[in-house]
């Protein structure tokens, strides 16, 4: 799966079309407050992706469809993660609390258990400056992720996520996808691309800018 957009889109130039991810609703859309569609619209049209700036790409998408390629790794505690796109995650198995709520992160503060063979991830505390897709979709800092990663056989876990964020969505919504094995035999090469790179401001010639509040990331990054 790719990260152009989670709902059904055809091929086009350097995209590759997909079915929707979207399996509740049945219609496959996400269910936008009226406000937010507008705002979704008003993204793709005028500012650029977060990710593209080197920033971490928030949930479900830095798990299920931003790279081809995850490193997955269980220490007794917790469990990391780490994406060939500069993306990286660290879930707690401890059954601690997730953190106050005045801690905002970009990939949230996870908390996962066992369901028999199903790893069950509780995420809270999104910062809600991330889009869930390169075309504009987003949701905000109430937002809610709970994923189930299933192992189906050895090459194959069954991912499912549902999303509440009652801030932009009328309901709750769930995406599943396959997550296969990776069989390449080419090793897993670091991206540089992080947060404080000076590169990705290119983009701003194309016509975009920054999404609102970067200018205040990026003075703190020292840009």
């Amino acid at each position: 799966m790719n990260s152009y957009d989670l709902e059904a889109h055809p091929d086009s130039f350097m995209i590759r079309g997909q079915p929707t991810m979207i399996v509740d609703p049945a219609d496959g859309k996400l269910p936008y407050q009226p406000w937010a569609a507008q705002q979704k619209t008003k993204n793709y049209a005028t500012y650029y992706d977060t990710n593209a700036g080197c920033l971490l790409s928030g949930l479900p998408r830095t798990t299920a469809y931003m790279s081809d390629q995850m490193l997955l790794q269980q220490r007794p505690g917790y469990i990391f993660l780490v994406s060939g796109d500069h993306g990286y995650r660290i879930i707690k198995m401890d059954s601690s609390p997730h953190v106050g709520k005045s801690i905002s992160l970009w990939n949230g503060d996870s908390r996962g258990h066992w369901e028999g063979n199903t790893l069950v991830i509780d995420s809270t505390n999104l910062n809600g400056k991330f889009w869930i897709d390169i075309a504009g979709n987003f949701g905000s800092d109430e937002m809610h992720v709970v994923e189930r990663l299933t192992l189906v056989d050895g090459d194959t876990i069954h991912y499912r996520a549902t999303i509440d964020d009652p801030k932009v969505y009328t309901r709750p919504w769930t995406i599943a996808v396959p997550l296969n094995r990776n069989k390449s035999k080419e090793d897993m090469w670091l991206e540089s691309c992080h947060e404080g790179e000076h590169d990705s401001n290119r983009l701003l010639g194309a016509g975009h800018t920054p999404y609102p509040g970067w200018a205040r990331i990026a003075a703190a990054a020292g840009r």
